[in-house]
């Protein structure tokens, strides 16, 4: 009779650890394939002028080189020219497949009062030669453990004109 208990008992504990050792696998698992996820700029175009503001497109490139799929990618993030803050924008539900990228274009509306000081440093660069920054500072959401949980981290990407 002691033995069978012993027996069941190694079974359950045995059964326990593996079930342990697969989730936090599969867990750590997504966490790294986000957090290796590279963020890049592909493109920036004025869409539209108004009284108030105008509207940028940019085109935004995630790459996922690890192989595991990167699913519900989200993100909240600011935008900069120069170092100079002209607006926010968001984005959500993208899938990226293993080992492959997938891009988006975002558009944003910023108003002039946000683009004055970005157009000063626009002209100064011009005038002295430098290139002009276009940055994008962020957090990546996405969800980990066939979805339970979350994970993120934070980025910053830069174009140079």
């Amino acid at each position: 009779m002691k033995i069978k208990k012993f027996y069941y008992l190694s079974v359950i504990v045995v059964t326990l650890t593996l079930l342990f050792s697969f989730i936090a696998y599969v867990y750590y698992a997504d966490v790294d394939a986000v957090s290796k996820t590279k963020v890049e700029i592909e493109d920036i175009n004025l869409l539209n002028i108004y009284t108030n503001g105008v509207i940028i497109g940019f085109t935004v490139r995630f790459i996922n080189p690890s192989y595991r799929e990167i699913k519900d990618l989200s993100s909240k993030f600011d935008i900069y020219v120069d170092s100079n803050y002209i607006g926010s924008g968001s984005f959500s539900n993208i899938n990226i497949e293993q080992r492959s990228y997938t891009s988006k274009t975002i558009s944003i509306t910023v108003t002039y009062y946000n683009l004055a000081q970005s157009t000063i440093e626009i002209i100064k660069d011009f005038i002295f030669g430098e290139r002009t920054s276009f940055s994008i500072q962020g957090t990546l959401t996405a969800d980990v453990l066939f979805g339970l949980t979350e994970t993120s981290y934070n980025f910053i990407t830069t174009i140079y004109s």
